[in-house]
């Protein structure tokens, strides 16, 4: 299902910015029906004469944002077949206004309901399957309020529509190549009135159920893939991870061999700060329907409104204490997933290429805290091992300010597996007993895999009985010797300092504190200023350090290698590995 879902998002793009567009042009009322098409500004009024009308348009059927389209204004019952011809897909951004009536849109190059895009119609129907001059005949000839029928044929890459605005109808009808209300840009909502229905008929289907509202059935139509996914909002506040059971399997027009629910693969869904912030909460209170979900996806950036300057003074939300707008449950929100180890997070994390951003994490205002970081405890010693991969995460400056045990830039404590991450930007990270770049403490048996840690600020502990501070881990305890790290990039900025305090622990420029020796560590580079930490043997474990000169050096198999830069040189490493978003 990973390469469909690019493929959707990557088309999705395409449609929305590879050619402009604006209202629907060279419209003609075809078959034996007539009406009139009016402009009047950024307005379109198209009214028929008969109950059926097909207008052809010659010019293609597009609506930009700030644009409305009405059919039929001051009469109901009425129906309007539009086909779209031309080579582009159609694009509606604006307003299209049929309340009482049903209008139904051909164009066989796809359809894309933007994120401004508002439906109002009685029904409302998009096929990109082609219509023959006699099946039009049929329907203009028809005498009653009926919906066309259309036959489904599918051809790859081409006539996928995607909804990511808003319908309101009593009825919705999709048919397409790939269809869905999931996009590279976020969901769309269907609002059915009268209890409803939706049917998505596709080779491949992939729709949020949790953003269709009011319908009485929702009706899946797929070929050979189909995806399933409500939010993390919906999981948490029906505490349940089963699927909606207005979902059914259903023939349409003699699509054959089509799959059943029990085929259909299931997402639990992140789209902004209010699933985040249901996401923590399900898990920190160990609801039964969070705890239940397998994987977690995000499916689209978000930002947590830190708002901080160049000196690390922020003047937005605290991580730790959110309060997301206009929803009074979550007020004073701990966003950190996995509070304490009574409270795990053991699921996988999908990030899709997606941008965690704008973030700084106070929990000194809080006494139930002693792992702080993006997530606070993940994974347990019982081979409960989450997989977290494709994400970036940028702070933006903000930083961790922490009087727990444990604090760490993507993690307090973990058991997992880490693979193509991101982190950057962390203005300070200030904890207790074990801190670390990426986690503060670390289990046994973890992989590393493809991860960068870029501008990180300066790290200190402040624990009377001593810390360990290390650029990448504060403790690892790693008692068997086999956790991987492979393609680790640390970018150190000039004259940052790490700082231990107390009565004993320790300061590294990779593991602070280790049970075990690392077991042969493949690439990893860590970059420091040309000056800074010239005595590497002190902060870096002495089996596998290897200091070097420059970036053309490519360092030795099994080592730490350390380089050193002058300001002409001075980069940073944004992404390991490419992915696209989805």
């Amino acid at each position: 299902m990973k390469n469909n879902k690019i493929v959707l998002s990557i088309v999705v793009s395409s449609l929305l910015f590879s050619q402009s567009y604006a209202l629907p042009s060279g419209g003609k009322f075809t078959h034996g029906t007539s009406g009139t098409i009016n402009v009047n500004g950024n307005t379109m009024n198209i009214t028929g004469n008969k109950v059926n009308s097909v207008i052809q348009w010659g010019g293609g059927f597009n609506i930009a944002k700030g644009e409305t389209v009405n059919f039929g204004q001051g009469k109901t019952n009425q129906n309007y077949l539009n086909i779209a011809y031309g080579t582009k897909s159609s694009t509606i951004d604006g307003l299209l206004n049929a309340t009482g009536n049903n209008v139904y849109l051909i164009n066989p190059n796809g359809v894309v309901i933007g994120k401004s895009g508002t439906i109002n119609a009685n029904k409302f129907g998009v096929s990109t399957s082609s219509i023959d001059s006699k099946a039009m005949q049929e329907f203009a000839d028809r005498s009653t309020f009926e919906s066309p029928v259309f036959s489904p044929k599918f051809t790859a890459n081409k006539g996928n529509v995607i909804n990511m605005g808003n319908i309101k109808a009593n009825d919705v009808l999709i048919i397409g190549n790939e269809v869905g209300n999931v996009g590279a840009d976020g969901v769309g909502n269907f609002n059915l009135q009268d209890n409803g229905k939706v049917q998505f008929v596709g080779d491949k289907v992939k729709v949020n159920v949790g953003s269709i509202k009011n319908a009485n059935s929702i009706i899946v139509s797929a070929q050979t893939a189909a995806t399933l996914g409500q939010s993390t909002t919906d999981v948490y506040k029906n505490n349940t991870n089963n699927l909606d059971s207005r979902v059914q399997a259903q023939n349409y027009n003699g699509l054959t061999n089509y799959l059943q629910t029990i085929q259909m693969t299931k997402k639990t869904t992140i789209a902004n700060v209010e699933d985040w912030a249901y996401f923590a909460k399900g898990i920190n209170e160990g609801k039964t329907g969070m705890k239940s979900v397998d994987t977690f996806d995000p499916i689209s950036d978000i930002d947590f409104g830190a708002n901080c300057n160049s000196e690390g003074v922020c003047t937005g939300q605290n991580y730790a204490n959110f309060n997301v707008a206009e929803n009074s449950e979550l007020q004073g929100v701990n966003m950190i997933v996995g509070k304490d180890d009574s409270h795990v997070f053991y699921a996988n994390f999908n990030g899709n290429g997606h941008t965690l951003s704008n973030i700084n994490i106070d929990t000194t205002v809080r006494n139930d805290i002693n792992n702080a970081g993006l997530f606070g405890y993940i994974g347990d010693d019982n081979s409960n091992n989450s997989v977290i991969k494709d994400l970036t995460v940028d702070y933006k400056g903000g930083g961790i300010k922490s009087n727990g045990y444990n604090a760490g830039g993507f993690t307090g404590n973990t058991y997992g597996t880490f693979t193509n991450i991101s982190l950057n930007n962390i203005g300070n990270i200030d904890g207790g007993d074990y801190i670390g770049g990426f986690a503060g403490e670390v289990g046994d048996d973890d992989k590393f895999i493809n991860i960068s840690l870029n501008n990180i600020g300066n790290m200190s502990g402040n624990s009377k009985l001593g810390t360990y501070v290390g650029r990448f881990i504060g403790y690892l305890r790693n008692i068997s010797g086999y956790t991987t790290f492979s393609n680790i990039y640390i970018f150190l900025n000039k004259n940052t300092e790490i700082i231990s305090d107390g009565s004993d622990g320790s300061v590294r420029l990779f593991v602070a504190l280790n049970v075990n020796k690392l077991n042969k560590p493949d690439n990893i580079h860590i970059y420091k200023y040309n000056t800074d930490f010239t005595d590497s043997n002190k902060y870096v474990d002495n089996s596998f350090w290897n200091l070097v000169s420059g970036f053309d050096d490519a360092g030795q198999d099994g080592k730490i290698n350390i380089h050193s830069y002058i300001e002409q040189a001075k980069c940073s490493f944004r992404q390991i590995k490419r992915y696209k978003k989805r």
